[in-house]
């Protein structure tokens, strides 16, 4: 490095000294000062030179430099119509990362050159011939970015090998004792996930009961609905207020099974749904894209990202789209406008702070109607109801919403010792919702009871979360100890209304337009949830053996005021929550594993006594093996699990106690999940997953509920996706794509008088890049898109005796893109 670099080194590491001495005292770590920084510092500009231990088999010279920049940590940039077809010998051995790349590029023609000391070119040969891998040649149109996957960025095609849900980290999946499913862009966008629900449809253990309803993504895991994250923050719903991200927004989207309170706080013991928002990009990227399809669907989408100043110091993205469609139901809409845009600040390569901003307008998202179960899973002897019946009333269906969030997301890196890092975001979310619903059929199996409600609600919760990051050695022993602060408050305010004086309704047929107005308001009730949580997690590696554990202490309040009759109340509960697990990465890439953690959740409401009911509690038991063959793009893992929560309330059957709740009830959840993603080569991607679940109520009073399964939780489910693109040959740019989705029979009722029939679905792609087959048309394809293929007609799940839901009929999606 040249004077003045090591110049700007020194004056960065004075700025920063002053701030890591006072970070020390507040943290209470002792030894750091502003030697100790620099002296780190040299550390890290020498240990670009030091030697690695590498173990690259022979494999695609895409996937050796892929394998090489997630080892050595280095960005490499690359035209991969270079790669096409050439073969790496791969490299063994503790080398400098200049000689380890050198081995993997000879014999193939390419060279390199170290542009920084963690960033390097590999350009075409010169013509004539040859070239020694260390010779510098005319660098070619850089098109491909290969650096160590980001647990917080872009999954390189459908395999993702970092995440930081399990850990509020980046750590390697491989070396997370915890079953942790990613779905990135690309996978998304294959097969055009319209919801979050869509994209973790391939997804082992993972549910949406509620068929074509839209407005919602009710997502299950391990039977048990689970919690939802948005850049590691809680996503905090009302009763119809609920939080909805549009996937176009999202650059992967991720689940973990079990319980995660250690680290998140209260939560489903079946573990959470964690997104993460599209980034600002260093290298420039625009999309332009036009969608139509059956309903008289009609999208339109745009993302755009790069550098601001020619330094990239700025850098922003902005995303965004627009949805005009019908729904499936007879007279619903799906109306949808959303915005996102988000700017990156990094002064130095230590710090960095994003400002993510989103608006998103449902102004008309009216499908939600359930129906009775005679007539849709058993016999009615008027026949079948139609999937597309609307039981409601065109002349009273509402269902609006507007989400606005504002946060940022800050790390400033010490040293290699130390890293903080500080989230916040802010949501206002107003909701209204009206219809008329179902309450019963009448003996005639044809009319139905109904009824009409009104409901708004108006939300706004705040959120941050403070981490401190500090990396040391005991011995022989790595720690990478994780300490936090979280906080958050939202506020819920509801209004609604009921009249059950709606006329009847003939089902077999219907009459609409009688006149249904919106009910008075009977209710409004002010409510604010708040939480305050310290947790500390420590990652122990000693060779080949990581150990995970982790203590956090809640506070949690719930005050509910009733603006109408006056009275108010206040529901306080601390828990203590803790997971402890460990993975052993053997050389051949399996890695057995095992772990226990738990989870809470707070409950409202007295016994019989007037004493608060004490928090759900949550606890599970896994043990499993994932597998990361090495020289292979894929990852695979087979868990078992036994998850068990107490405190569930249920009937007080002492004398008195009528009309009243004991909290002796409990739910035992245990299965097998099997989850396996590959890109096999640089054409072929499968994702398969199988998830074996028997959740039943193991402890309750109510004997109709007593050792029965949890309303619909399948005991098998299965899906396989498979999509290519040829690559050479007069096919050139084609792509293929298909999968189907199996789930088998649950009950409908919480005393399981009947169940639900099986289903399974088949969904297929075609796509085509015109820029592969003729260059005046680089960025420009198209691709069809059809979920349901065959247009079964199924019921995806019944809530009750009235609350059945039919699943998506066929859909099909043509979508023309441009990427420049």
């Amino acid at each position: 490095m040249d004077m003045k670099g090591k110049g700007r080194i020194r004056s960065a590491l004075v700025r920063l000294a002053g701030a890591t001495s006072a970070a020390a005292l507040l943290l209470g770590i002792p030894g750091l000062s502003g030697n100790a920084i620099a002296q780190d510092a040299t550390r890290k500009v020498a240990s670009q030179s030091a030697p690695i231990a590498f173990n690259i088999p022979a494999q695609s010279l895409n996937s050796a430099i892929l394998s090489f920049a997630d080892k050595a940590g280095i960005q490499v940039f690359y035209d991969t119509a270079r790669l096409k077809g050439l073969k790496s010998g791969g490299v063994t051995g503790t080398l400098t990362s200049q000689a380890a790349l050198a081995r993997i590029l000879a014999g193939t023609g390419l060279s390199y050159r170290f542009t920084g000391p963690a960033s390097v070119t590999i350009s075409g040969a010169q013509s004539g011939g040859t070239v020694s891998a260390g010779d510098a040649t005319t660098l070619a149109p850089i098109i491909v970015q290969a650096s160590a996957e980001s647990a917080w960025g872009p999954v390189r095609g459908y395999v993702a090998t970092q995440s930081a849900t399990g850990t509020k980290a980046d750590t390697p999946l491989i070396r997370t004792p915890q079953t942790i499913s990613v779905v990135g862009r690309k996978e998304m966008d294959a097969r055009q996930a319209q919801s979050v629900s869509e994209a973790l449809s391939y997804v082992a253990g993972v549910e949406q009961p509620l068929g074509s309803e839209s407005r919602r993504d009710n997502l299950y895991s391990r039977g048990f609905l689970a919690s939802q994250y948005l850049n590691g923050l809680r996503l905090t719903d009302g009763s119809w207020g609920i939080n909805q991200i549009d996937p176009y927004l999202l650059e992967r989207v991720e689940r973990i099974g079990g319980p995660a309170s250690v680290l998140y706080g209260q939560a489903s013991p079946g573990g959470i749904i964690s997104m993460v928002s599209k980034m600002p990009t260093a290298e420039p990227f625009h999309e332009l894209s036009i969608q139509g399809g059956n309903y008289d669907h009609l999208q339109g989408m745009f993302d755009f990202s790069g550098p601001v100043d020619p330094d990239g110091q700025l850098l922003y993205r902005l995303t965004g789209m627009g949805r005009l469609a019908d729904g499936q139901i007879d007279f619903s809409k799906d109306r949808r406008l959303a915005v996102a845009p988000a700017i990156t600040w990094k002064p130095d390569e230590d710090t960095s702070l994003t400002l993510l901003g989103s608006y998103q307008n449902d102004p008309d998202l009216g499908q939600y109607y359930t129906l009775p179960s005679q007539g849709t899973v058993l016999p009615n002897p008027n026949g079948k109801i139609p999937t597309s019946r609307y039981i409601g009333d065109p002349g009273y269906n509402i269902y609006s919403r507007e989400i606005s969030t504002v946060g940022y997301s800050f790390e400033h890196r010490f040293n290699d010792t130390v890293t903080v890092r500080q989230n916040l975001r802010y949501i206002d979310l107003d909701a209204k919702f009206g219809g008329v619903f179902a309450l019963g059929l009448q003996p005639d199996m044809r009319t139905l009871n109904r009824y009409a409600m009104y409901d708004r609600d108006q939300l706004g919760q705040f959120t941050v979360d403070n981490q401190a990051e500090i990396k040391f050695d005991t011995g022989s022993v790595e720690h990478k100890l994780l300490v936090g602060l979280d906080y958050q408050r939202t506020t819920l305010e509801q209004t609604y209304g009921f009249d059950f004086s709606v006329p009847a309704f003939d089902i077999f047929n219907p009459k609409y337009n009688l006149g249904i107005s919106q009910p008075a308001i009977t209710g409004h009730t002010y409510q604010v949830l708040s939480q305050l949580g310290t947790y500390a997690q420590d990652q122990l590696t000693l060779g080949k053996l990581s150990v995970v554990g982790g203590l956090r202490y809640d506070w949690a309040d719930i005050d509910t005021a009733d603006r109408i009759n006056g009275t108010s109340q206040d529901f306080k509960s601390n828990k203590p929550t803790g997971r402890l697990g460990a993975v052993y990465q053997f050389d051949n890439g399996i890695a057995p594993y095992v772990s226990y953690s738990t989870s809470f959740e707070p409950t409202q409401g007295t016994d019989r006594s007037g004493n608060p009911f004490k928090p759900t509690a949550g606890k599970q038991y896994e043990v499993g093996v994932k597998y990361q063959p090495v020289g292979y793009d894929s990852f695979i893992t087979l868990s078992a699990f036994d998850l068990r929560q107490t405190n569930v309330t249920t009937p007080d059957t002492s004398p008195g106690g009528t009309g009243f709740s004991v909290q002796t009830g409990e739910v035992h959840s245990r299965g097998v999940e099997l989850s396996a993603v590959a890109s096999l080569d640089d054409d072929l991607n499968l994702r398969f997953s199988y998830a074996y679940l028997l959740a039943v109520n193991s402890e309750s009073n109510d004997p109709t509920k007593l050792g029965k399964q949890l309303v619909g939780s399948s005991k098998n489910a299965a899906s396989l996706w498979l999509d290519y693109k040829v690559s050479s040959g007069p096919l050139t740019g084609l792509g293929l794509g298909a999968g189907v989705r199996y789930r088998g029979e649950r009950y409908g009722d919480d005393a399981n008088t009947f169940k639900v029939p099986s289903f399974a679905l088949v969904d297929a792609a075609i796509s085509y890049d015109f820029g592969a087959a003729n260059p005046k048309m680089k960025g420009w394809t198209a691709a069809l898109n059809a979920s349901n293929l065959f247009d079964k007609e199924y019921v995806a799940a019944c809530n009750g005796d009235t609350l059945c839901y039919y699943g998506d009929r066929r859909r099909v999606l043509g979508t023309l893109t441009y990427r420049w």
